[in-house]
């Protein structure tokens, strides 16, 4: 039994201690809300609210603070319960002592102004502490019946906030509260004016009264397990009869007291009448209370009554058990003094119970065995165990009174009886369950030999775990070594054959279901090698959980593929026929004739369903149970067999159950006696279900006409050939397949290679030669030829087929039709030949459009960068080329995207790592955006975290791009609010929302957020794709919608993704975590532009030939040539260069690829081929950018190569690395230097003069990143920091936040004393 299991007085105690802490919360909560109430109808002059209902007295605005105090400290005590390992429970039971304190001091003062006949203005200056003068409350004080009740709950709460509450005192306490406040009510009830009404200043309000009771009630139901209110929550009887009382107790003074006021106020009686009444009433309810008590009394005592006579008859049962039981129970004093011996231990021991009760308890042990039960009592007496088992691991041995020993298992108690330790021992005679155990170990490894003779496999299946133990048998039986096969569950799923899964499966959980379903059929498993194997198999569930659910599953497997040779080889020995009789799960019989008496054995029964006792050995018996269909033909057998000489016989024929169905029974019979006249006289033989094999053979039929349907619909046809006769065998498939009439007998071995193609004629030969000699298994695809002439494919297989001393009888095999499939891939063929060649007109077409609109670009940019070196431009003028250059960068941008997502698709994009410096490239972004931003009346933001790394390692240029592309994307769709670019450090890279301090973090997360016109969750899955917009993208008529496609493969690159979380009318956010390595300062390379005046004095005069179609783009080089100095001569075609270089010999040719007639690869051959000793340097000029046309240059002669539109910068390094040439460039402005440690230290000094507030916006700035708010910082300093402000803009314009906070930190940090 379960003693710790809480009994039901126990669960009604629990209950009714949750529902009065819940009465206590609601109370609480409640008093607040009134006195709240209270306290807003004095503001609002409310009288509703006040109480100040007909000449009641209303209810002081002092009074409803006292109750809110009291409330709210009732509330932090049931908190500081609740959490009793809190750090601060120690504070809120101090807050609760000094709500008490001040409580009991406030109302100690009003008791004394009331004793003493004094006023010390307590009420106003209350209220003026609490500054709450705007209440001006009703003059007069808190009444002293108030005051009163008040000190009584304060006295109560001090009472709860002890460290051990004092629950006397504190229900103590809330009971006189109560009390007081329900003698006022009894006050209005009555018209007592002394309670109630005497004075507007010694009344106590009607909603006093009532947050009283209901503070009373709190305080009471917050311990209700313990003190007063014990007597209420108890499981004794007495407290039953008070929960039931006590409402009608406080209901009665209530309920005559309303009535009577009722009466009285509709002068339906005069007073004296009302008070006739009241008693009256009084009287009768008093006596039906009494009476109702005195019923439960009656109740309880027959309770009791009921009780005793349950404990009386628990008592005589377990004295009945103790007389009846089987096991011996042996009780023993300390001094191991035998005190209890039942009938039990006088049937194990033979002993009568006088002879040994008061004897020593080793009188019922051996002689060895004396100490060892004393020294283990003694053992179990020092510990705080109750009950153990005795023998630890070993047998306690016994001895009865003729001397005899015997082994036993015992297990000793102990009990505490009125301060007497009396140890019980059970003990229980072993002698027959180890002989049991023995005879079942013997048992059991006659079993595990029988299985291993037998080769049957066993399985032990665990249903919860999916496991299954496979026996070494079971695998052996398909071809697999123990290790070879996972034990599971899905495991022999995969060997099922298909068409047997669904039967395996409906028996299973058939089984499974319901125990009573026979788990045993046949089905095949594949083998190792490949084939199938028929199985029988047999199961049973063995263990079950509580709910009734199966546990663990057993069974067998045998491999009946050769059952029919077994059952022949059954009828040719009778040895072995009754050899396996007594190995089978046959029922046997054994009739003798002469007295047609038949003996059934217990099995022959239990087949049927029946026990040992329920069928007689009457010969009706048998007669009786026989199929009516098949009983004519079995009792005609059954009289040939008897007049014949035959020695045994088979029947199968249908047996009735005790269940009313019918089993499959082969009825084998031999005829062992026979008489003088050589008639049977004894004849026993046996029963075997064949139930399953019958319904197996039924299902195989079936199976078997279901797989030439299948083999017929499926165009799948076997063949057979005798290796001697070379006789072929085709199925009905082969037959439509080939165009024959099944009816008419196949082709002839030689004559059906006439019907293969001969190109396939040779191989099917040395494939079925090979099969014939040597027996290899072979698999090709044929073009065959039918007989209508048209052409068909087969996949044809086979394998050679060995008889029992290995030699190859014949080859079997299968043939499919793939004529379908071979058509199939045929056209997939000319398909992907059609695809690839438009995917080639697809590289031509964009690398012609990339050339046809480099080239006029390339003029463009050019000619703007030509005029950029004109210094008497006007400032004017100089804004319009920058929005030239502007608008070409754009429209250059334009097409690299078609190029970029050409290249992407063809796989041709690489990253290329390379170090920058991140901080300068998002203020590049901010700086571009911010202006087209602000066109649009929008609000751009970069929100930079303080751990951002400022010099990373990634590739700059895809980054650079796909932020371009998000940010112009967000600025183009958004038409009101902010675009917002976020930079922060990332953990993971599925951090979305990285932490602040993230430092060491080697992923980067950025964001692209916008308040524009969102996407639909529809569209988001597609956005991504190639020229497809949003429903907002395709609106605003804008975009090619290749920038999301080209941005979310670079990011894939850079070893992220790009995704998207957006909705409709509120925006969206593009967000991507991409990988990173740190770098440092020393590792970006220098890439400040420098402007080129000329070449530098002493450079020799080099000649340049120009090569291009265009007039434009001759125009725009020979510009930048002849303003750098070079000699310089044009032409426009590939005849003119050839001529003009034999003649001019120029140094260097800037060749154009894409010419008319001769085109420049051609050209430059030619070049190539008639030059002059010397070797011309030639450089190819195209606007064609991708890998493949560069190759073509470098192939067709050319020293390198430059695509358009180009810089001024890279013309001029091709110059230096070819031609050696050196230049003259403008100034260049010195980058800006870290102030060094003395210059540090006097900014630092420097800042400690500036104002506090300007140096903690310019730390806040400087932790953003934000350069562009230090530089508005600085333009609120006063002319005397002109020197400090140079510094600070230094250091923001290259980026050096982190010098700037620790400039300020130093100078925040007081110096050290002197």
């Amino acid at each position: 039994m379960d003693t710790n299991r809480p009994t039901r007085g126990t669960r009604r105690t629990a209950n009714l201690k949750r529902r009065f802490q819940q009465i206590s919360l609601f109370n609480s909560v409640s008093v607040i809300v009134i006195a709240g109430l209270v306290i807003c109808g004095w503001r609002f002059q409310l009288p509703l609210l006040t109480g100040a209902w007909y000449d009641f007295p209303s209810m002081k605005v002092h009074t409803a603070l006292c109750f809110i105090g009291s409330s709210v400290g009732l509330l932090l005590w049931r908190w500081h319960r609740l959490q009793p390992h809190h750090p601060h429970r120690e504070v809120v039971r101090f807050s609760l002592l000094a709500i008490a304190a001040v409580l009991l001091g406030l109302t100690s003062l009003i008791l004394i102004e009331y004793g003493f006949k004094v006023h010390f203005g307590l009420g106003p200056l209350l209220l003026a502490t609490l500054r709450l003068e705007w209440l001006h409350p009703s003059s007069g004080r808190m009444a002293p019946n108030t005051a009163l009740a008040f000190f009584c709950t304060a006295c109560a709460l001090g009472g709860l906030a002890q460290r051990s509450p004092r629950v006397w005192w504190s229900q103590g306490f809330a009971i006189l509260a109560g009390a007081i406040a329900f003698w006022g009510l009894c006050g209005y009830l009555y018209d007592i004016n002394l309670a109630s009404t005497a004075t507007a200043a010694m009344g106590m309000a009607v909603p006093t009264i009532l947050c009283f009771l209901l503070l009373a009630s709190a305080i009471l139901c917050t311990m209700p397990h313990l003190g007063p209110m014990h007597l209420l929550t108890g499981n004794g009887s007495g407290s039953h009869i008070a929960r039931q009382l006590l409402p009608l107790i406080i209901a009665l003074p209530v309920l005559i007291g309303s009535l009577s006021t009722i009466s009285y106020s509709l002068q339906l009686f005069n007073k004296e009448t009302i008070f006739a009444l009241s008693s009256t009433i009084s009287i009768v309810l008093f006596t039906g209370i009494v009476g109702w008590n005195a019923y439960q009394l009656n109740q309880f005592e027959a309770r009791q009554r009921a009780t005793e006579r349950q404990l009386a008859n628990s008592q005589a049962q377990f004295a009945g058990i103790l007389e009846i039981a089987a096991d011996a129970m042996i009780a023993v004093d300390t001094q191991q003094h035998i005190i209890l011996f039942n009938r039990g231990a006088e049937k194990i021991f033979g002993f009568a119970a006088p002879e040994v009760l008061g004897e020593a308890l080793s009188v019922l042990l051996p002689d060895r065995d004396h100490t060892r039960p004393r020294d283990h009592i003694q053992n179990f007496a020092t510990s705080q165990a109750t009950a153990r088992p005795m023998g630890d691991r070993t047998l306690v041995w016994g001895r009865r009174k003729d001397g005899t020993e015997f082994p036993a298992e015992a297990t000793i108690s102990k009990l505490v009886f009125h301060g007497r330790v009396i140890y019980t021992t059970f003990l229980r005679d072993i002698t027959d369950r180890q002989r049991a155990e023995q005879a079942l170990r013997q048992s059991e490894e006659r079993l595990q030999l029988a299985f291993e003779g037998s080769g049957d496999g066993l399985w032990d299946w665990n249903i919860p775990a999916g496991t299954v133990y496979l026996s070494p048998q079971w695998l052996g039986m398909l071809g697999y070594e123990p290790t070879e096969l996972p034990h599971a569950y899905a495991t022999w799923e995969q060997l099922l054959h298909p068409d047997d899964r669904e039967l395996a499966l409906t028996k299973l959980n058939a089984h499974l279901h319901d125990s009573t379903v026979r788990y045993a059929f046949d089905y095949r498993l594949r083998a190792k090698d490949g084939h199938w194997k028929w199985i029988s198999n047999f199961g049973k569930v063995v263990a079950y959980d509580d709910h009734g659910h199966p546990l663990r599953m057993i069974g067998t497997h045998r491999d009946i593929s050769d059952r029919k040779q077994a059952e022949a080889a059954l009828k040719v020995s009778e040895k072995r026929w009754q050899f396996a009789l007594e190995g089978s799960k046959d029922g046997v019989w054994d009739w003798d004739i002469p007295s047609n008496i038949l003996f059934y054995s217990q099995r022959w029964k239990e087949m049927l369903g029946y026990t040992d006792a329920e069928i007689g050995n009457s010969f009706s018996e048998w007669e009786s149970r026989i199929h009516p269909d098949d009983k004519p033909f079995v009792l005609a057998q059954t009289a040939k067999y008897l007049h014949s000489h035959t020695p045994h016989s088979e029947i199968e024929y249908r047996f009735r159950c005790k269940d009313g169905h019918y089993l499959w029974i082969l009825d084998r019979s031999l005829v062992v006696s026979r008489g003088e006249q050589g008639q049977p006289v004894r004849i026993i033989g046996t029963h075997t279900d064949i139930t399953i094999w019958k319904q197996t053979e039924a299902q195989l039929r079936r199976r078997e006409a279901d797989l030439l349907t299948a083999q017929r619909v499926a165009g799948i046809g076997n063949w057979e050939l005798d290796v001697a006769t070379r006789q072929i065998k085709w199925s009905e498939a082969l037959f439509h397949f080939f165009g024959f009439d099944p009816n008419n007998p196949e082709p002839a071995y030689a004559e059906h290679f006439n019907y293969i193609a001969p190109s396939d004629r040779l191989r099917l030969q040395a494939c079925l030669d090979a099969a014939m000699t040597h027996g290899t298994p072979y698999e090709l695809d044929l073009e065959c030829q039918r007989v209508d002439g048209r052409t068909v494919f087969m996949e044809a297989r086979g394998e050679a087929e060995r008889d029992g001393q290995g030699q190859i009888i014949r080859l079997i095999g299968t043939a499919v039709d793939i004529t379908e499939r071979k058509q199939a891939a045929l056209e997939l063929q000319h398909a992907k030949e059609a695809a690839e060649a438009a995917n080639q007109a697809k590289s031509l077409f964009l690398a012609n459009m990339s050339h046809e609109l480099r080239t006029p670009l390339n003029v463009i940019l050019g000619m703007s960068q030509a005029m950029s070196y004109d210094t008497e431009l006007s400032p004017n003028q100089q804004e319009n080329l920058r929005i030239i250059q502007r608008s070409g960068d754009y429209l250059l941008s334009l097409i690299s995207d078609i190029l970029d997502l050409s290249k992407i698709e063809a796989g041709q994009i690489t990253c290329e790592l390379n170090s920058f410096d991140l901080m300068a490239m998002v203020h590049t972004l901010r700086d571009m955006f911010r202006e087209r931003a602000s066109s649009k009346g929008l609000h751009f933001a970069l929100e930079i975290a303080p751990a951002t790394p400022q010099y990373i390692t990634t590739d700059a240029q895809k980054l650079r791009q796909t932020l371009l592309n998000l940010l112009s994307n967000a600025i183009k769709f958004t038409d009101t609010g902010n675009v917002t670019l976020h930079v922060a450090p990332a953990r993971s890279p599925a951090d979305g929302h990285p932490e602040a301090n993230t430092a060491d973090s080697t992923w980067l997360r950025f964001a692209v957020e916008d308040t524009g016109a969102g996407i639909t969750p529809e569209e988001q899955p597609l956005i991504f794709d190639a020229f497809v917009q949003s429903r907002t993208g395709k609106t605003s008529l804008q975009g090619t919608g290749l920038g999301l496609t080209i941005s979310r493969r670079f990011v894939e690159l850079l070893g992220g993704t790009l995704t998207v979380d957006s909705q409709l009318g509120q925006g969206s956010v593009f967000t991507f975590v991409i990988p990173f390595k740190a770098a440092i300062a020393t590792d970006i390379p220098n890439t400040v532009e420098r402007q080129i005046l000329g070449l530098a004095p002493g450079q020799p005069n080099y000649r340049v030939l120009i090569v291009d179609d265009h007039a434009e783009n001759r125009l725009v080089l020979k510009k930048l040539m002849v303003q750098w100095g070079l000699e310089v001569r044009e032409v426009s075609s590939g005849a003119e260069a050839i001529a003009l270089v034999a003649q001019w010999l120029p140094d260097l040719i800037w060749m154009d690829l894409r010419i008319p007639e001769i085109d420049g690869y051609e050209t430059t051959r030619q070049i190539r081929i008639a030059e002059h000793g010397s070797k011309i340097t030639i450089i190819a000029l195209t606007a064609q950018a991708s890998k493949g046309d560069r190759s073509l240059a470098l192939m067709a002669g050319c020293d390198d190569f430059v695509s358009k539109p180009f810089q001024p910068e890279t013309l001029c390094a091709k110059l230096r690395e070819h031609l050696n040439l050196q230049f003259l460039y403008a100034p260049l402005v010195a980058p800006a230097i870290a102030p060094t440690p003395p210059l540090a230290t006097a900014l630092a000094e420097h800042l400690r003069t500036v104002p506090a507030d300007w140096l903690d916006s310019l730390c806040q700035a400087a932790q953003r990143c934000d350069d562009q708010e230090i530089m508005d910082l600085l333009q609120t300093l006063p002319a005397t920091h002109a020197d400090l402000a140079q510094q600070l803009h230094t250091l923001a314009y290259n980026f050096e936040f982190k010098q700037i906070l620790h400039l300020v930190h130093t100078a925040t940090t007081p110096p050290p004393n002197p």
